[in-house]
């Protein structure tokens, strides 16, 4: 047959405490002086020991709890210098970024003015070039008019006058260059142009 669930465990367990209580009662109630004194003794040095290794446990217990206390505070102090030698160290690295930034952008500058400059230098080559070229079909019309003039095909006034007409729209040209690089034209870009009323 099964016996029933014990669902009260506390009070189970104060009433055996009781019936261990009332055994001892009743047992040293049945010596005599001398059997009490002996069994009192014996529960006093007990008693005593149990005392002193509690007290020994606790301080023992205490000792590592500091102990750990103290490892706790020494980990701490060695996180925070870390903590902070880090924390340094990416300002070290923060400050050298912002100069290199600042370098980057000082050269982003100096690149872009330098490619304007050759790109304004190497237009005007080329409108000197367009010059150059001008003058070179002028002088080989007034050389082919030359052989002309000395074959007697023209007259040395037709000539003189043709050459004339050349010399002078060369000359034209190169005015109209001169002065429209020189006075109108944008001294940073090469395809703008300077007006009156700008700065």
């Amino acid at each position: 047959m099964k016996e029933p669930f014990v669902t009260d465990i506390a009070g189970l367990t104060n009433e055996t405490a009781l019936i261990g209580d009332i055994q001892i009662r009743s047992y040293i109630s049945s010596l005599d002086e001398a059997d009490k004194l002996t069994y009192i003794r014996g529960n006093l040095q007990t008693a005593n020991e149990g005392i002193l290794a509690g007290k020994a446990a606790t301080y023992t217990s205490a000792i590592n709890q500091v102990t750990g206390a103290d490892n706790n505070i020494t980990s701490a102090a060695y996180y925070l210098s870390r903590t902070e030698d880090l924390a340094t160290a990416v300002g070290d690295f923060d400050s050298a970024n912002q100069k290199q930034l600042s370098v980057s952008m000082i050269n982003q500058g100096l690149n872009k003015r330098q490619k304007e400059i050759n790109e304004w230098s190497n237009l005007n080559k080329l409108d000197t070039l367009y010059f150059m070229q001008v003058l070179f079909v002028s002088l080989s019309l007034c050389g082919f008019l030359a052989f002309l003039s000395a074959n007697g095909t023209i007259s040395s006034y037709l000539f003189a006058f043709v050459s004339y007409i050349i010399g002078i729209l060369a000359i034209i040209v190169l005015i109209l260059r001169w002065r429209y690089t020189y006075l109108g034209r944008d001294s940073r870009y090469w395809h703008k142009a300077r007006f009156a009323n700008e700065p």
